[in-house]
């Protein structure tokens, strides 16, 4: 292993301030909002418990990315690395560890949901709790895993001005081979298994809707009842379709940087690589406000959590 961390670096100061401010912003709106998430996932026992496993992990794995997103945070700042060269080995671990973790969460979701769509019936048999937390746990072990295996190979730390942030790379020269796979495998596959799982739960609730409807010419009861699961079939799947298209949308570019820097060796627009991190990051609420916005449950649990910290604190202040 070798670490090669370079102070000196150009950047616009427009750059640095659009970087640092968004940055900032993120961060502390991700602490706030996945740790209430946190605890509302856990007062929740209405919920499915199986989707609970899966948006805990989630939450936790953005949570965790606060790790690695504040070491930018305080680089861009300074615009240059202010920690010690083991922090930054660590930093860049938790790029890969956290990086597929963010692309494997969100598949299992939809794999969950497919399962319930598609086989009802055997929905309880084939997921259970227990299955589940299996999953989760076999899901962070391959992430860890990912980043220890790197490590095996032949490599280096190196801090890359142009992000502020510190990767894993290749020591030869030229293009860095490994980690390309490793972006293929860890994020774009992934990503694409999002994609087909939804596509799939789409056309599986089309189905049942125009079956429904078909029903309701028959059996007005039917119609009702039937409606009312079609009505939350398509609402699952408008709320997980918005959740897939968000991640593919906030990791696209971050995608795309480390694809084409590892193949080219060369660096991109410093504009579009700082947009790239801003929008990576900002994934790490994005999935809180489309839960809330969409789930009426979560957001009378939200107002309630919050309603009673404010009436502790108004109370605190009287005596």
């Amino acid at each position: 292993m070798s670490t090669n961390i370079t102070e000196l670096y150009d950047i616009p100061s427009s750059i640095i301030i659009f970087k640092a401010t968004f940055l900032g912003t993120i961060i502390v709106l991700s602490l706030i909002l996945n740790t209430l998430t946190l605890i509302i996932l856990h007062r929740m026992r209405d919920m499915n418990p199986i989707t609970r496993v899966f948006l805990t992990s989630m939450t936790v794995t953005d949570l965790c990315s606060l790790g690695y997103y504040f070491p930018i945070f305080a680089s861009t700042v300074v615009n240059r690395w202010p920690f010690s060269d083991q922090y930054c080995t660590i930093v860049a671990f938790l790029t890969i560890c956290l990086g597929s973790l963010y692309c494997l969460n969100l598949p299992l979701v939809n794999f969950e949901r497919f399962i319930a769509v598609t086989r009802p019936f055997q929905y309880t048999t084939r997921l259970t709790v227990t299955r589940a937390r299996a999953t989760v746990i076999t899901l962070w072990s391959v992430a860890a895993f990912s980043a220890i295996a790197r490590s095996l190979l032949p490599y280096k730390i190196s801090y890359s001005p142009h992000m502020h942030g510190c990767t894993v790379g290749s020591q030869s020269v030229g293009s860095d081979i490994v980690g390309t796979i490793y972006t293929i495998v860890l994020a774009i596959i992934p990503l694409c298994l999002s994609i087909y799982f939804f596509i799939r739960l789409y056309t599986v609730a089309r189905h049942h809707a125009r079956q429904i409807q078909v029903q309701e010419r028959s059996c007005q009861r039917n119609a009702v009842q039937g409606g009312s699961r079609s009505e939350l079939e398509r609402k699952t799947s408008v709320t997980f379709f918005l959740m897939t298209v968000s991640l593919v949308v906030c990791m696209a570019p971050k995608i795309i940087v480390y694809t084409y820097e590892n193949i080219t060796a060369e660096e991109l627009n410093m504009w579009f690589v700082s947009i790239a991190v801003v929008m990576s990051a900002l994934n790490t609420i994005i999935n809180v406000i489309i839960y809330y916005w969409r789930t009426a449950a979560f957001r009378k649990a939200a107002r309630d959590i919050i309603l009673a910290q404010l009436k502790r604190i108004v109370r605190n202040e009287l005596v």
